[in-house]
């Protein structure tokens, strides 16, 4: 039945293009509500880029970042120059060795005589939990303004860049700034210690609790502490941060098994020895995986870990987690699972992974507000000693305390937001799964871990259920058309919000390969990403509210079908051709 808009709750308005989502001054999102508004932000037309004043922190650098930078341009450089700045001196020289390296960029590296570090101090605002003005000290790389790409492709693809709240900080007292390159170094530095803050201390213990709570997994023998979370300034820095302490006790190649978000597929690509990429899960890959591992240990080159998504991507999908788990353990590598979809009030993945990694700027989260991730060790794994160890002499807590301040106040409720997500995303994927079976329906598939070919994977990975809260599917599902003109003209019509990330608390609607794979559509087709998807995160929204608004702008396709007599208008962004080789070096992404 067709549900009337005019009796339902409405729709939150959504705002003009290029305008923040949500409307508050850190939002990790931006309204971009057409097809073409997509295309021409990646070939840099006027008309969005004009109108475009924020993005997705890591690839669009926010407003109060360039303030800075462009003082500090002022002051210590010149005109012609850009920089890129971080919270230690470790993250400059990364991003210098890797804007610089022949290993990864081959004669695209860039001289070292062009690049300089520039060390500055200034005095901030003490946050909650500090009583006293403070001294902080920051580095930034400095280049040629015309050679700057792969400064800014470091900052994209690691995630340790400043904040955009800590960059505010520093502008309201950016009087006191000083060079002081070469003097003092990490003398004052932003970071202050593990425990600097109560909210760091209240979020590690609240992890902690989360992955404790209704355990699917009752046979580990010891419990998560608060001292096995460490916090991180964004989900892709907890990802490089794993990665390196991989490299460091282990020092193999990875694998990466199923198709994952894109930038962790490239990291592990990136640094160290290289992975091999398994873009599918069904037995047959899973038989390929153990013969991979077999060969690499048979060559004296042993595979350090397989890394994995619960669920994936954007196509919601799991592997058989158990059986991954089994070939890990017969060749001694490590699992590293990545459950930021599932998300810790949903799924218990401490029964197969060593290592949890996530994104707290999503469903953690839930405000689309700040940016932050987290590392987990699991206690009862044999690496967690050797693990533990290294971290507790190499970490540095790195995410600054206002942004964790904002972090801990939006997890508070977690519980009851993930309740609420859980059921209207179910309720929009099965309302929309029937489509599939028409043969004159516009949509050919539905994604959804509930819906998947092999559902018992995720299920076998859900937390038992409790009086307060349900374990669920999570607030993802992803829609796949039958071509992309259709998908074109359903996202134009679909009145939600537009745009990056995912968890916000408004819906969010995202042509994930027009905006992720602009370049590499051909590849992603072959790795089972067509470009006629369109991928949702579930807001806080009206359920039946949000499936009205999905069935109008299903409705505007089939209007726009019989109007054409079967043949769709050419839809702008698909007609360049698709680069093949897969994650090459980008100017600017929507990936998230």
């Amino acid at each position: 039945m067709h549900i009337s808009l005019e009796s339902l709750n409405p729709l939150p308005l959504t705002p003009a293009m290029g305008q923040p989502v949500p409307n508050v001054e850190h939002a990790v999102s931006v309204q971009l509500p057409t097809w073409d508004d997509i295309k021409e932000m990646f070939t840099g037309a006027p008309r969005v880029k004009n109108a475009q004043v924020t993005g997705y922190p890591r690839s669009f650098i926010h407003e109060d970042v360039k303030q800075f930078n462009k003082v500090c341009i002022e002051k210590f450089s010149n005109d012609a120059s850009s920089c890129f700045f971080f919270p230690s001196l470790e993250y400059a020289r990364a991003c210098r060795d890797f804007a610089t390296s022949a290993k990864i960029h081959g004669d695209g590296a860039l001289p070292e005589d062009i690049l300089s570090i520039r060390s500055v101090e200034i005095s901030l605002e003490p946050s909650l939990g500090q009583e006293n003005i403070t001294i902080n000290t920051l580095h930034g790389v400095f280049c040629p303004k015309d050679r700057e790409l792969l400064l800014h492709t470091f900052w994209r693809l690691v995630g340790v860049g400043i904040s955009s709240r800590l960059a505010q900080n520093i502008m309201s007292r950016i009087q006191t700034i000083k060079d002081v390159t070469g003097d003092s170094g990490n003398k004052h530095p932003i970071v202050h210690g593990r425990w600097s803050e109560l909210s760091h201390r209240k979020l590690c213990q609240r992890i902690a609790n989360l992955l404790e709570r209704a355990p699917r997994c009752t046979t580990r023998g010891e419990l998560v502490a608060r001292d096995d979370v460490y916090l991180y300034s964004t989900g892709m820095a907890a990802i490089y941060h794993a990665h390196e302490l991989l490299l460091r006790q282990i020092g193999g190649p990875s694998v990466v098994f199923g198709f994952p978000y894109e930038l962790t597929l490239k990291l592990v690509e990136t640094f160290g020895p290289g992975a091999k990429f398994f873009p599918f899960i069904e037995e047959a890959d899973l038989q390929q995986l153990e013969d991979h591992l077999a060969q690499q240990s048979a060559a004296g080159t042993p595979v350090q870990a397989i890394w994995c998504e619960c669920p994936s991507n954007p196509l919601l999908q799991t592997a058989n987690l158990q059986r991954v788990r089994a070939i890990a353990d017969k060749f001694k590598a490590a699992v590293v699972v990545d459950e930021t979809v599932g998300g810790f009030a949903n799924v218990d993945l401490l029964g197969v992974a060593d290592m949890l990694v996530t994104s707290l700027t999503k469903s953690f989260s839930g405000s689309a507000d700040v940016m932050a991730g987290s590392i987990v060790l699991n206690s009862s794994s044999p690496f967690y000693i050797k693990w533990k160890n290294d971290l507790e002499l190499k970490y540095r807590n790195c995410l600054y305390g206002g942004d964790a301040q904002q972090l801990e106040e939006n997890s508070r409720d977690l519980l009851m937001r993930t309740r609420h997500i859980n059921n209207t995303a179910s309720y929009l994927a099965e309302a929309l799964h029937p489509l599939c079976e028409n043969p004159n329906s516009p949509v050919t598939r539905v994604f959804y871990p509930k819906l998947d070919k092999q559902p018992e994977n995720y299920r076998a990975q859900l937390r038992q259920p409790t009086e307060e809260f349900i374990p669920g599917y999570g607030g993802l599902f992803t829609i796949r058309f039958e071509n992309f003109e259709q998908a074109s003209v359903f996202f134009n019509a679909l009145n939600v919000h537009k745009g990056p990330s995912l968890g916000a608390p408004v819906t969010l609607a995202q042509p994930y390969v027009q905006t992720v794979f602009h370049k590499q559509k051909a590849w992603a087709g072959e790795c089972g990403l067509h470009e006629s998807i369109i991928r949702v995160s579930v807001g806080l929204e009206d359920k039946h509210a949000l499936l009205a608004a999905f069935q109008n702008a299903l409705a505007e396709v089939t209007s726009n079908k019989a109007s054409h007599n079967g043949i769709y208008p050419e839809a702008s962004g698909t007609t360049d051709e698709a680069a093949n080789t897969p994650l090459s070096t980008p100017t600017d992404d929507m990936a998230n």
